[in-house]
């Protein structure tokens, strides 16, 4: 068991992430290990206590983005069957009006709404000759409900912007408190592969012996924060507050990544 990355804020800076991806902007490479002002910087936790936590601002742009991004590659493969990952992170909406915007094509699929801001995605990289697809994990922001979307192709070549998108869960959009979340993943286009979905401590989706991956060279990477699609009635600005994203191995646990445990009697369901 381990703890392959720590970007907790509570006892660091911005210092052990890969970067943070900014647009409209450059992204910057590494991070400053301060932040930087308006766009990603170190508070204390708006609704009280001692710890430190990120504030991540995202500003109008197609899209506007301010995400924080731990690895280059993570499970770095090699692919396509790339292995298995802890994903851990805490979320909290405060000022969060909502988007009514209708002005934006974010994609050619009814299933994904042209307002959404996505939060958390697990991303890949397109082979050459693929059509630019959605990622294979994500988690969504749209109206007063936030969305958990997965999609896969196990083909050579994608030829689809959203292959076998499923939406598979939805939950209300909670403002004034923190919201937990953990992935556990095995990426893969196997027919071995599984996906745990963890919110507030209980297991909220399980799906096993599934592809869920794409079939490209390139191994996945994680990151999380504002990736918002703006339209011309959209706020100028989101903004999002982080514990910071903790990734553990195969072999690592709910426990190892969160801190606790993981409560008993999961509520899982498929569809919303």
């Amino acid at each position: 068991m381990a703890i392959l990355f720590d970007g907790r804020l509570s006892s660091g800076t911005f210092a052990p992430y890969n970067r943070i991806d900014i647009a409209p902007g450059s992204s910057d490479v590494p991070p400053i290990h301060a932040g930087r002002e308006g766009f990603y910087e170190r508070v204390l936790d708006p609704i009280g206590g001692a710890r430190y936590v990120a504030k991540l601002t995202a500003y109008s742009g197609a899209p506007g983005r301010c995400e924080m991004r731990p690895s280059v590659e993570d499970p770095a493969g090699p692919g396509p069957d790339y292995g298995t990952r802890w994903f851990y992170f805490e979320t909290l909406f405060l000022d969060w009006p909502i988007d009514r915007s209708r002005s934006v094509t974010a994609s050619n699929s009814s299933k994904l709404g042209d307002a959404r801001d996505m939060i958390a995605q697990l991303h890949d990289t397109a082979d050459v000759g693929d059509t630019t697809h959605q990622p294979p994990f994500m988690l969504a922001v749209e109206g007063e409900r936030i969305y958990f979307y997965t999609s896969y192709d196990t083909s050579a070549t994608t030829v689809a912007t959203a292959p076998n998108l499923r939406v598979l869960q939805s939950f209300p959009l909670d403002r004034g408190r923190w919201i937990k979340w953990a992935l556990h993943i095995k990426y893969t286009i196997n027919n071995d592969g599984f996906m745990h979905l963890y919110k507030d401590r209980r297991k909220v989706y399980s799906v096993t012996a599934t592809p869920t991956a794409y079939n490209d060279t390139v191994g996945p990477f994680f990151k999380s924060g504002i990736y918002k699609f703006f339209g011309t009635n959209s706020p100028a600005s989101r903004t999002i507050y982080h514990s910071g994203i903790v990734v553990g191995e195969e072999n690592s646990s709910y426990r190892e990544v969160a801190g606790e445990d993981a409560l008993d009697a999961p509520s899982i369901r498929s569809g919303i």
